[in-house]
């Protein structure tokens, strides 16, 4: 259930523990968030995406794992999962890249 792990951050990042302040930032009710928290109910891509752009993360990522804790079926968590872990892949490779492209 990934949704709680990035509402943590979310709460971190408005220095509240308040789902009201969470929900104001992303535009929902205070009810979504407690579904959201809970895991009765998937973040919506939208939902995904405005979460990396405030956390400033790889928005696939995120949408990633919204659909992880979406998927209907075992093959479908799977294949996210794949696509996930190799989105993380790509993104390690690419900071490491940049890093030896640093001057010294």
């Amino acid at each position: 259930m990934a949704a709680e792990k990035y509402l943590k951050r979310l709460r971190s990042l408005t220095k509240t523990r308040s789902d009201y302040a969470v929900a104001k930032l992303l535009g929902v009710s205070q009810d979504a968030i407690h579904h959201y928290r809970r895991g009765t109910r998937s973040m919506s891509p939208t939902i995904a995406l405005l979460i990396a752009d405030l956390l400033k993360l790889p928005p696939l990522l995120v949408i990633c794992d919204a659909e992880i804790d979406r998927a209907a079926s075992p093959a479908m968590r799977e294949r996210w999962t794949k696509l996930r872990t190799q989105v993380a892949r790509d993104r390690r490779q690419l900071r490491k890249l940049r890093a030896d492209e640093r001057p010294v």
